[in-house]
């Protein structure tokens, strides 16, 4: 064993103790320190990460109001079309103007992450969709291009809510019931959305035709059909995607939802389906199921601020584990400090009295005598000297 150490105690052998001290609490305070980096980076990367997700769910509420408005727009356009509007009307306008507002508060430069090219790339599309929509002119659209149009603005804007959901991590989130809202928002009630929106601008149509064409009472049936099953299988959904505290919460918010499709259901079969005769203008039309509609966007941002509490408890957690960590650091790191300190001057102070002692006795003075203050094999070696000492005076008188 003295063979393998010979090197090291060679080495601290022609050092001197404060050197030795030094090299110590270089070597102990590096692994604390490093090991205390890695854990604060771990929780430094958690409160990011937290805080990405935080923005990602305001993105979010954003976007899917682009949405909700995109629909209106489109819906209206399609009204404009069987009213032989030559152009987008004042509501019309209206809508475009908050959709380009909507559309440009996306742009969000100071935020890293909505930097990636593919959701650049992404929201560019939306906007070159919103100026063609806006540069088109109505009559020269018919209503199946129009609404073959509004299938790809729905693709459109739907692929750009998956990236967001993707780039700012929710997507990936530990959290299983996170995951569930995000599916019931987009899947669930993005289908909801889809249909509500074509019950809208397909009876606005209709009820601005004299004689609607059986392709578009056909159409108008099987609306009717999915607006059946949406309202069957609503709550069913919602179980699925929400906790049961969750659920108990918001009961009120899916009720509502689920009446809302009840009424435009009905509406769609009183006024149109089975109608005998129009009680309703198109625009009184379009704006009760617009109601419906936002009863439907309510449960989805209900769901969005149940996300958005989530986060913003982990982001608690995440918070508090960083300050906990540093705090935990920086405890360890000043009780080692003090330690460190006062094993060294036990060591240094009775060693710098030994040498003091022993040049005092070097110069003649053989009374001297050393107060011992430890117990340790220092306090042993200042008895021995006091000994020696007291021996050697004990001599010399004699």
């Amino acid at each position: 064993m003295y063979k393998i150490l010979a090197p090291i105690i060679y080495f601290n052998s022609n050092i001197s103790i404060a050197s030795k001290f030094l090299l110590l609490g270089i070597l102990f305070y590096t692994s604390l320190l490093t090991t205390g980096y890695v854990i604060s980076e771990n929780a430094y990367k958690a409160l990011i990460s937290a805080d990405t997700k935080q923005q990602g769910v305001e993105t979010i509420r954003k976007a899917l109001k682009l949405r909700s408005l995109y629909d209106s727009f489109l819906d209206m356009e399609a009204a404009s079309i069987a009213n032989d509007d030559p152009g987008p009307g004042a509501r019309a306008q209206k809508l475009l103007k908050e959709l380009r507002t909507s559309a440009n508060s996306l742009n969000n430069g100071k935020v890293k992450w909505q930097e990636v090219e593919l959701l650049q790339n992404k929201l560019n599309d939306v906007h070159t969709s919103i100026d063609l929509s806006a540069s088109r002119k109505i009559k020269s659209s018919s209503l199946q291009f129009l609404y073959n149009d509004n299938e790809r603005i729905i693709a459109i804007t739907s692929s750009y809510l998956e990236s967001l959901m993707d780039a700012s991590g929710l997507y990936s989130d530990h959290d299983q019931s996170i995951r569930s809202l995000l599916k019931f928002i987009t899947s669930d009630m993005g289908g909801i959305f889809q249909t509500l929106s074509k019950t809208r601008g397909i009876g606005s149509q209709a009820i601005l035709s004299d004689f609607p064409s059986s392709d578009t009472l056909n159409l108008l049936d099987s609306v009717y059909v999915e607006i059946e099953n949406a309202e069957k299988s609503l709550l069913d959904k919602v179980t699925t995607a929400f906790s049961a505290e969750d659920i108990a919460t918001t009961k009120p918010i899916v009720t509502e939802a689920i009446a809302a499709l009840k009424d435009a259901r009905t509406l769609l079969d009183e006024q149109i389906i089975s109608a005998t005769e129009k009680d309703l203008t198109w625009d009184s039309y379009y704006d009760k199921l617009s109601e419906k509609i936002e009863s439907q966007n309510t449960l989805s941002l209900t769901a969005l601020d149940l996300i958005l509490t989530k986060v913003q408890l982990s982001r608690e957690t995440a918070n508090d584990k960083l300050e906990q960590t540093i705090a935990i650091e920086v405890a360890i790191l000043l009780a080692t400090i003090y330690l460190f300190l006062g094993f060294y001057f036990s060591m240094t102070t009775p060693i710098k009295k030994l040498v003091d002692g022993a040049r005092q006795m070097a110069d003649g003075d053989m009374t001297v005598i050393l107060k011992k203050t430890s117990r340790d094999e220092l306090g042993h070696l200042t008895e021995c000297f006091n000994e020696s000492a007291d021996r050697v005076h004990e001599i010399i008188k004699q």
